[in-house]
């Protein structure tokens, strides 16, 4: 067992949670949380809680997505409440091991159910960006952001928003997508690299304006 390990082992995890421990604090960048339990060290208090946008717990996004998350909600459990009419008429007609229409309803069923599930789980995440502390000059959900690529030398203009609010605008990028990861956080000024499979970007930051929905 390495040391690593077996210093976790001593904090009380069985071997195999001591690994599955580390490496998740590892694999999601908790590496203060990390240091302490594998190395032994102190944790630094003063790192306080993450931002929001920085916050694997957290969904940005508009109200306005968040009113459609609310709809779409309400869309299926209505649709399952006809599904489970349906089901209820299915048994109706006796032997349910041949019955084509209680097998379909019993699949809608169940999707439905995960949609359900999958939707309340996005709502109880969200966080609304106009909501959102402002930073001069820095790009965070909520702002336009003009970007330059250094090796064409084109300017480009996006709209940094929340998860799910692509259809507000054409120039609209998800905070979660590639392009908005690579430059989120960074100051105007800034110049940060954009991986795009085999092709490596450097973007300088040109301009940061606060521009909400």
């Amino acid at each position: 067992m390495s040391e690593r390990i077996s210093n976790i082992v001593q904090r009380g995890l069985d071997e195999a949670d001591a690994r599955r421990v580390a490496a998740l604090l590892e694999r999601t960048g908790q590496s203060a949380l990390h240091s302490v339990l594998v190395g032994g060290g102190d944790a630094d208090e003063s790192e306080g809680p993450l931002p929001p946008e920085r916050d694997p717990d957290v969904t940005i996004m508009a109200r306005a997505t968040f009113g459609k998350l609310q709809e779409r909600l309400q869309a299926y459990r209505d649709q399952l409440a006809t599904v489970l009419d349906d089901l209820e008429k299915a048994r109706q007609f006796g032997d349910l091991s041949e019955n084509s229409e209680y097998e379909t309803a019993r699949e809608q069923r169940a999707m439905l159910m995960a949609s359900i599930e999958a939707t309340t789980r996005d709502m109880e995440r969200a966080r609304f960006l106009e909501d959102l502390e402002h930073r001069d000059g820095v790009a965070l959900p909520g702002c336009e952001v003009t970007l330059r690529d250094t090796l064409l030398d084109e300017e480009r203009t996006i709209w940094l928003l929340g998860e799910g609010d692509s259809y507000l605008a054409d120039h609209a990028v998800s905070y979660l997508a590639p392009l908005g990861q690579a430059i989120l956080g960074a100051k105007q000024g800034d110049r940060v690299t954009f991986d795009l499979g085999e092709t490596t970007s450097t973007l300088e930051i040109l301009r940061v304006e606060r521009r909400l929905p």
